[in-house]
């Protein structure tokens, strides 16, 4: 198990454990960006080595409940910086609202960081850090039309770690790579926009076009083809809009 507080050391660190094959979790946040994220799990496929990342609050019980069909809008809360706090709010949502964000906006200021992410079909997740005396809270608007509030009350590392003894135990991993990686993806491009402040839509792809600049309907290479279960990366094909895209040299 590596967890070391510094995720742009991780990839250095987790070289021998990844080669091991024997089970190897990596602590939140698990890499810095998305490119570090696919070289680790590929580098344990190709050893055969179980691994596995997350932040704690996924397993909060009022979280787990949650019926995650039928989901139109959440609106996230919680303490601490985006730079290492974001993940415990991500993380949830990605679990909730599934690992194919399409664009990312930040909508915060310096002392108040927040972010906008757009999984398209007017499916949309709002994060946002309110200070270090608030709870990790989750609002939820069905498309039904019925709203919820779960605050994270249960001790959700305890709950953590008994899914990781699991994982020690069979080697099978409890959250799927794809997640991981569109958790990663959405901080990445979310710490580049909250470090220059600047506003307007960033889409989640890897080669940013000029037609998709401009608002055209094109094919692009998804960031999120790393499918579960270890497989090596591929590339899929995924057509959409993103509308008021503001283009900047990420």
């Amino acid at each position: 198990m590596l967890s070391p507080d510094n995720p742009e050391c991780h990839e250095e660190l987790s070289q021998l454990p990844l080669k091991s094959g024997k089970p190897t979790y990596i602590d939140k946040t698990f890499a810095p960006d998305r490119a570090t994220a696919i070289r680790l799990f590929d580098l344990a496929e190709a050893h055969g080595t179980p691994m596995f990342s997350t932040s704690a609050l996924r397993f909060a019980s009022e979280y787990a409940e949650l019926d995650s069909q039928g989901i139109q809008t959440i609106n996230s809360w919680g303490p601490g910086a985006f730079s290492n706090y974001a993940i415990h709010q991500i993380e949830p949502i990605i679990s909730l609202m599934g690992a194919n964000p399409l664009r990312v906006m930040y909508t915060g200021t310096a002392e108040s960081p927040a972010l906008l992410i757009d999984f398209g079909d007017e499916r949309q997740a709002t994060i946002n850090h309110l200070g270090d005396n608030c709870p990790f809270t989750l609002g939820i608007k069905q498309d039904t039309g019925s709203f919820s509030q779960v605050t994270a009350n249960s001790n959700f590392f305890l709950l953590f770690i008994e899914q990781l003894v699991r994982f020690f135990e069979s080697g099978r991993p409890t959250v799927a790579s794809a997640e991981t990686i569109a958790v990663i993806t959405v901080i990445e491009y979310g710490m580049k926009q909250l470090r220059r402040l600047t506003y307007g839509w960033i889409c989640l792809q890897p080669n940013q076009t000029k037609g998709l600049a401009q608002g055209h309907i094109g094919l692009v290479a998804s960031p999120f083809a790393h499918v579960q279960s270890y497989t090596s990366f591929r590339t899929f094909f995924l057509p959409f809009m993103c509308k008021g895209f503001h283009h900047s040299s990420l």
